[in-house]
């Protein structure tokens, strides 16, 4: 689940925010709008860097839940929070966070001065508004989506009716798509109409939904001092059935809930200026008044931008801002923007729009875009073609295989030597994440639990000569559920060809993506291939439960003691640890989540790379306003 970015900032008047930003008028933008066939030559190129974004007619920063939006917009407006490269919550707009357990509420203090682009200063106010707004739409978007799952009919003769108007490229584009991208058209015909990144990974929309429906009341204290009130666990009033009804909490928040009265609840203290996390006296409090074990992780949930109170519930794109970038103009969603600071290596930004990514994909082969987020099924369409750029970064979705009821691979000797293989052959999953993962582990690479834990050591050294022996006495042929997708098609032939050297056969059968559910669950297989979508970053044990929800039940005393130590670990802001109790517990803490992860009974592949697709005059490019060349780029198009 992360956060990301930077984008907008220019100082125009309060008053005419709503009036004038949605539809600049021609001769105000004559002198500084170029069209996108005026932006071809090297010179423009090499001075805006020319990016995808989704064609959208709320141009509200918290009515926005697609992926090139909410990178853009973060680019234009500061958050209270936000989630850094290494997947750890800090701190942007806010000075200092606490929970307190005995009030069940949130203490923030915003850094004092912020001011907007205007001039205004940004006060909890703006804060409060933004974050009851965002919460607002995230329901209303969620239910919509609810809607279109139970009635899909409606919205594919909407989409195709919206590919229909947009299709302003002739044959001879498609069959330029066609020549540099020979296996895109005919087998992806859907990629067509597919916007991108129509929607964010549906696991991180309903982990912040979750999160924010505990907000019982946001109260503004001062200027500068947000109270945020939670809805208490043991209610079960009618309000918060109806909440947990439209969000559909996964089965991770039951850790959440204080189940051993017996815990000491501590108040962490987070401060931007020592970044000390200092542990608050013991709770003497009855136990009446004690509602979460720890700190719920609320926090992770106001990652949103933060925009003027008074422009909270609109539609049209507010120029007032608060970031990297300003904006320099808008026509129609073509916008400009331009640093606020003249010592940003990249000064311009142009988001053009575009309903579809066939029409993108035909701007970039003619050098009329610079780039465009690929989610992890686009990725993989794309990545294989020749003298293509790509710059990559993990994505939500984990991968695995899980083992079925198939008689081969329930033999004990089978099974284990299936398991020794996969743990020493680490180049198996490398090669399909192309090294996103470091290992099995549903835990992204640049997660700071890695260095921190060492959580990716090589745990094993060599295949065991026996099970070497017997693999090339007898032939093991495995039967694998492939869904027919390109990713696993492509994923399911590499791992047949690596595993063929130590005579282990794959017998590869592809199942209609639809009807792939229902053979999981029939078992007729001995691995089939799984995936989840993990809303990053997120605790690995919450992380685990999302993959079999029984592996962290009937936990003993020591090990609950452990896990609700690692789970303060990996939910707190800034995530720092004492260094004496890292130094005192690391392996044992590295053992829990081992054993934890060997008790799922899978074989762990890792996350399937998502990333951006370059056009070919970026690359070695000696104009090029990319700093080494992409330095950077994964922050403006990473949400996690």
């Amino acid at each position: 689940m992360s956060s990301c970015s930077l984008f907008i900032d220019k100082n125009k008047d309060k008053n005419d925010v709503d009036q004038n930003n949605q539809d600049i008028n021609s001769e105000s933008d004559s002198g500084t709008i170029k069209s996108k066939e005026n932006l071809t030559g090297s010179d423009s190129a090499s001075s805006v860097l020319r990016v995808y974004w989704q064609e959208r007619e709320d141009y509200n920063p918290l009515n926005t839940f697609d992926a090139s939006g909410r990178a853009a917009y973060q680019l234009m407006h500061r958050s209270i929070f936000k989630i850094n490269k290494s997947n750890v919550l800090t701190m942007d707009l806010a000075r200092s966070a606490s929970y307190i357990p005995d009030k069940n509420l949130y203490h923030i203090e915003l850094i004092p001065g912020i001011t907007f682009s205007d001039g205004t200063l940004l006060t909890a106010n703006d804060c409060a508004a933004s974050i009851l707004q965002y919460k607002t739409n995230l329901m209303k978007y969620i239910d919509e989506e609810k809607s279109i799952t139970v009635n899909p009919e409606n919205e594919q003769e909407s989409e195709q009716e919206s590919t229909e108007n947009s299709e302003y490229k002739t044959d001879n584009s498609l069959s330029e798509i066609m020549q540099k991208y020979p296996d895109l058209l005919p087998s992806n015909n859907n990629l067509l109409t597919d916007k991108t990144d129509s929607l964010l990974n549906s696991g991180i929309l309903n982990n912040e939904f979750r999160l924010l429906s505990l907000i019982d009341e946001v109260e503004v204290i001062d200027e500068q001092i947000i109270e945020i009130s939670l809805l208490d666990p043991n209610d079960d009033s009618e309000e918060k059935t109806t909440v947990d009804d439209n969000e559909q909490l996964s089965e991770n928040d039951e850790n959440l809930i204080d189940t051993n009265e017996n815990l000491e609840d501590t108040n962490e203290i987070i401060d931007e200026n020592s970044g000390e996390t200092a542990d608050a006296a013991d709770n003497e409090t009855t136990e009446d008044s004690i509602y979460y074990a720890t700190d719920p992780g609320v926090l992770f949930a106001l990652t949103m931008p933060i925009i003027p109170e008074n422009l909270a519930a609109s539609t049209n794109l507010p120029t007032i801002t608060s970031a990297n970038y300003s904006i320099e103009s808008n026509d129609k969603g073509n916008i400009f923007l331009s640093a606020t600071d003249s010592n940003f290596s990249l000064q311009k930004i142009q988001l053009i729009p575009y309903g579809d990514i066939k029409s993108a994909m035909t701007d970039l082969i003619g050098n009329k875009l610079d780039l465009i987020y690929l989610n992890e099924h686009n990725y993989n369409l794309f990545s294989k073609q020749n003298n293509v750029n790509i710059f990559s970064f993990p994505g939500q979705r984990y991968f695995y295989l899980s083992f079925g009821n198939g008689e081969t691979v329930n033999i004990p000797e089978i099974r284990n030597a299936v398991i020794n293989v996969w743990d020493v052959r680490d180049d198996l999953t490398s090669s399909l994440t192309e090294d996103q993962s470091s290992n099995q582990l549903p835990l992204q690479y640049n997660d700071q639990a890695i260095s921190i834990f060492n959580l990716f050591e090589q745990q094993s050294d060599s295949l065991d000569v026996q099970t070497v022996h017997e693999f090339n006495s007898r032939e093991i042929e495995l039967k694998v559920l492939v869904p027919d997708r390109t990713l696993e098609r492509n994923w399911g032939y590499d791992l047949r060809e690596k595993l063929i050297g130590v005579n282990i056969k794959l017998e590869l059968e592809y199942i209609d993506p639809d009807f792939y559910q229902i053979s999981l669950e029939q078992g007729d297989y001995d691995l089939a291939f799984n995936s989840v979508d993990i809303p990053y970053p997120m605790s690995i044990f919450d992380a685990f439960k999302l993959i079999n929800p029984s592996v962290m039940e009937n936990l003993t005393e020591s090990e609950l003691q452990l896990f609700q130590e690692m789970n303060s670990y990996f939910y707190s802001v800034e995530r720092q640890i004492d260094p004496k109790i890292l130094n005192e517990k690391n392996k044992t803490y590295r053992d829990f989540i081992n054993q934890k992860f060997s008790e799922l009974d899978i074989l762990g592949i890792g996350f399937a790379p998502v990333g951006i697709l370059l056009s070919n005059n970026i690359e070695g490019s000696s104009e090029s306003h990319l700093a080494e060349p992409y330095s950077g780029l994964e922050d403006l198009w990473v949400w996690q």
